[in-house]
């Protein structure tokens, strides 16, 4: 078992087992002989990210395991790589190795348990954009790129710019990166999004201080999270934003729970019209594991269903509109018309929409429960009593809901 990088380890493991050498003490392995386990010492990692060779795409000696080995195929490869975040042919890459954080649910923990604090790796600007300028070439039908390093903005402003100027003028396709609330500066990110960023990844992981500080040991407060999200709605107009959250913890309690998942109900949105990645937020399988309790209160608070035909009381209505055995919950808000029909991707439990002019298009057959303002006017309708809903007549949003 490799226990470390293996980038150059791993290349030496291979090359003693062919020449039928001695393996058994190599560094960063621990391997099993005559029964016994041997705990080889651990290497400090390799400094200069820019020895290594570019990542290995060469289709003919590649296959895939899909219950059979398949020989890889460019037309393969693309239909695989069709993945997070739009569903693109995506290529991901790393420019740089480490996290500023030691988070404990996060392999950069371990890597600092073996190594000691160690400073993150940078590769450099030309390289980075030499080998993805290559990669896209090559493969002809990469539609977005997907930069995987930790956190993108522990660079120094002038080697942002540096990359945003010349993956701009050689690469050119729409991109995405992940920071941290810690290291956001608008000023790293404005130059990024002349350049085609289209997409940043943040990590939030809970609404809870006490999980982040006691159990993930991540030292990021959540009000600082917050203002971030803040900030960032200036820019969503351009930016998809994407964020993280960890739920159904073993070490949660009930207010913990709350605490998530309250701050996933105000999050500030955007203008209408604005994209926002988040703003589809579907809490679906991981949810379903949470003690359904849990969300009850906080979900009739904000769903404000005590309006909904008459319910008899808040949480008894959402227990029984959202047949809590099989929870699926999404909390929709100012959908985009062009975004798909998440009614049609599986059950839709409650949508809540300020904006009646963007329901028009979407199938409300499997909704249970819509909340819609027109205006400081407000019509409830659930799939119970659409026929009897009050929708002011005087709005063409409206009318189209109604009908």
């Amino acid at each position: 078992v490799c226990f470390s990088v293996a980038d150059e380890e791993f290349v030496d493991f291979v090359d003693r087992i062919s020449r039928e050498a001695d393996w058994s003490t190599k560094q960063n392995f621990d391997v099993r002989v005559d029964g016994a386990v041997v705990m080889n010492r651990t290497l400090p990692p390799f400094k200069s990210l820019d020895t290594l060779p570019y990542y290995d795409y060469e289709l003919p000696d590649h296959w895939l395991l899909d219950r059979e080995l398949v020989p890889m195929s460019r037309e393969i490869l693309k239909e695989r790589l069709a993945t997070w975040p739009l569903r693109l042919p995506t290529f991901y890459y790393m420019t740089s190795r480490g996290c500023p954080h030691n988070c404990a649910y996060c392999n950069n923990c371990r890597y600092q348990a073996l190594w000691g604090p160690t400073p993150i790796r940078l590769q450099g600007i030309e390289r980075s954009i030499a080998e993805l300028e290559h990669h896209v070439h090559k493969l002809g039908f990469v539609e977005f790129v997907a930069l995987a390093d930790d956190d993108f903005f522990f660079r120094p402003r002038n080697q942002i710019a540096e990359f945003a100027a010349e993956y701009r003028r050689r690469i050119g396709l729409p991109f995405g990166v992940a920071f941290s609330a810690k290291t956001w500066r608008r000023e790293k990110l404005e130059p990024l999004l002349d350049a085609g960023l289209t997409v940043v990844q943040m990590g939030v992981q809970s609404g809870s201080q006490r999980v982040l500080d006691q159990v993930y040991q991540r030292n990021v407060a959540v009000t600082k999270t917050r203002e971030v999200v803040a900030e960032l709605t200036a820019y969503t107009r351009k930016l998809h934003l994407s964020l993280d959250f960890i739920i159904d913890v073993p070490w949660e309690t009930r207010e913990d729970c709350h605490r998530t998942f309250r701050y996933i109900l105000d999050l500030p949105f955007g203008d209408p019209g604005t994209r926002l990645f988040g703003t589809s937020i579907v809490l679906s399988q991981l949810i379903s594991n949470v003690p359904a309790a849990i969300l009850l209160a906080p979900l009739a608070e904000d769903l404000d269903v005590g309006a909904h035909a008459g319910a008899e009381g808040g949480v008894e209505l959402v227990e029984r509109d959202l047949g809590l055995e099989d929870l699926d919950l999404v909390g929709q808000r100012r959908r985009r018309r062009d975004e798909p029909d998440l009614a049609g991707e599986g059950p839709l439990r409650v949508s809540v929409e300020r904006h009646a002019h963007r329901l028009p298009g979407a199938d409300l057959g499997d909704v249970d429960l819509v909340e819609v303002d027109l205006d400081h006017q407000r019509a409830e309708v659930g799939d119970r009593e659409q026929h009897r809903a009050g929708v002011e007549r005087g709005d063409p949003g409206g009318d189209r809901l109604a009908q």
